[in-house]
């Protein structure tokens, strides 16, 4: 099983909303992956996702859950201060 959510704004995804994913997705055992239209990063590396935020263009991300512990670990991202970003389709 697997979940997904999307995270948009518009004029983009703030620094600190990805970065307070990255402190919420270790501490989970479920493999996160994040990716845009190009890229595919582990969201649990904070050093691949300051380079995703560095995209000047980056409006629109999408975060893949995946294991045991995915649906605690999906609640928690939409249950922290980034559940403004996340779509309404998610």
């Amino acid at each position: 099983m697997s979940k997904k959510i999307t995270l948009q704004n518009n004029p983009g995804i703030p620094s600190w909303a990805l970065t307070d994913l990255v402190r919420i997705a270790r501490q989970f055992h479920c493999h996160i992956s994040l990716h845009d239209d190009e890229i595919r990063i582990d969201g649990k590396k904070l050093l691949e996702v300051i380079a995703l935020l560095r995209r000047p263009d980056l409006r629109r991300v999408e975060v893949g859950l995946r294991g045991h512990d995915e649906e605690e670990a999906y609640r928690s991202i939409r249950e922290s201060d980034m559940g403004r970003f996340i779509a309404p389709d998610s």
